[in-house]
């Protein structure tokens, strides 16, 4: 979040003072692509941590063997 909003003030004083600003285009368009990256990597665990909630929700706490060979500790 920070690249993005210091590629947009680079951006604007190189135009301001006549300087090529390609090097701040590229810190902003990978500061948008690191802030998407990071909110689907929190979607995927927020996912996953739910899925693996509801699942314990209905289990007795212990240890149980998935019908793909991993483990599940419900505690």
């Amino acid at each position: 979040m920070i690249g993005i909003i210091l590629g947009f003030v680079a951006r604007s004083q190189s135009k301001s003072a006549g300087v090529n600003s390609t090097p701040s285009t590229i810190a902003i368009v990978l500061g948008f692509v690191f802030l998407a990256l990071t909110i689907i990597s929190v979607i995927l665990f927020v996912s996953t941590a739910g899925s693996l909630l509801a699942t314990c929700a209905g289990l007795e706490p212990g240890e149980y063997v998935l019908h793909d060979g991993r483990t599940l500790t419900c505690g």
